[in-house]
This record gives C-alpha cells, structure tokens and sequence, in this order.
C-alpha cells in the first residue's frame, strides 16, 4: 500500500467528511446532532484555518483516508476553543429553552461539557505538557498499518522540529483491552476515564485512554514533514 501525505488545508472538505463519518467509535451519531456544524468547526475549525503547516491527510489510491491535525501554538487554539464552546453552549441554552433542541442533542453537549471539565481537572494534574496539539482521525479498515505508521511518525517528526519530547493523544474505547493494547503501540497509558458523551450515545462503556508517546530523537531524520 501506498500513504502519501499531504497538507490538509488542501482537503479541508475531506477532513470534515471524515470527522462527521467516525466521530462515535469510527462510525457517525446514531441520531442527528443539532449545530453539528458549529461542533465540528469547535473542534477542528482552528487547525484549518490558521497557519497549520504541520496538519497533514493520509491519502490511499486518491481517497484521504485519515488525517493529523496539529497546533503549535496552543494559546491561540485555547482562545478559540474557549470562544467557540461558550457561544455554542449559549446557543443550544437558548434552543433549548425555545424547544428548538431534541433530548438527544441537548444531552450530548451537556454531557461533552462535563467530559471537558474532567478534562482540563486532569489536565492540572500533570506536572508537564507538550507544547502541541494532536488531532488525529483515521478510516476504521485503515487503523492497523501503514496510515496509523505513517501519521504516527509525522508527529514524531513534527516533535522533533519543535522541540517536543513527547506528545499526548486521546482515544476512545470500549471497555479497558483496547486501552492496553495501544500502550504497545503508542506508549504510556496515563489516564483511563468514563467518556460520558459516547457512553451514553451508544449504550456501551466507552473509556477516554490519554496515551503519552515520547520521541527518539536518535533516529535519521524522515522526509515526512510536509511543505
């Protein structure tokens, strides 16, 4: 197989598709969220829109198939996530009050809220953190191989360029046995938590395992950047 990479600014259209495609467990809400527009520029507007030199897609026979979004300047990602969540949350406040938000939507962007609070409790927790952002999304038949290989090396690469010795990721799984395996691929299990969003949209035991992966930098230096 074939991953070529390239910038993401450049399928921005695809990177979108694919956050709405897999963003409960690899597959799309079983219900239609309201605002998911507004939630995907929450969540991923930012990359694309600012000088987002290091975000790449995964591209297989002409399809993108997965994609890493990255920020090195986590002060203005922070400005506009805050921004962003308070208008949304404004937003959905007064839908609901107007009866314009269904049970279900109204109870995912509760439950998000609570998922973030436990979040940034965690986040204090720890004495360091890297000083970039890692979003990555990936095909659920092209998450074992040479895309998750490849996307995984670029952020090294990109650690290295910026200085980082290490960064952090998120996953969801259900249950803890995914949880562990990605110790093997990844590195260092540091929290397992309740995903309260996907737990409770899909009936299942969804766990948010926060993974930290340290670079080698005692490695010949790949071409994986991307100009």
């Amino acid at each position: 197989m074939s991953v070529r990479l390239e910038p993401a600014t450049n399928y921005s259209s695809e990177v979108a598709r694919l956050f709405q495609s897999s963003m409960c467990l690899g597959d799309p809400l079983p219900f239609s969220l309201k605002r998911i527009k507004q939630y995907e520029d929450l969540c991923i507007g930012w990359y694309l829109r600012s000088d987002a030199k290091y975000s790449v897609v995964a591209v297989v026979d002409h399809q993108v198939v997965g994609y890493v979004l990255i920020c090195d300047e986590l002060k203005s990602l922070d400005r506009w996530v805050t921004t962003r969540s308070l208008r949304l949350i404004l937003i959905v406040c007064l839908m609901r009050a107007a009866r314009l938000v269904d049970a279900q939507s109204w109870a995912f962007y509760r439950n998000r809220v609570r998922d973030a609070r436990n979040a940034w409790s965690f986040r204090r927790t720890q004495t360091i953190w890297p000083n970039i952002s890692v979003h990555m999304n990936i095909e659920r038949q092209f998450r074992t191989g040479e895309v998750s290989l490849a996307l995984r090396n670029h952020i090294d690469e990109v650690c290295r360029v910026t200085g980082n010795d290490f960064w952090i990721g998120e996953v969801n799984a259900v249950g803890e046995k995914r949880a562990r395996a990605l110790s093997r691929v990844v590195g260092e299990v540091l929290s397992i938590r309740k995903n309260i969003t996907m737990a409770e949209a899909t009936a299942q035991d969804v766990r948010l395992v926060t993974v930290m992966r340290k670079v080698n930098y005692d490695v010949p230096k790949e071409d994986a950047l991307v100009s």
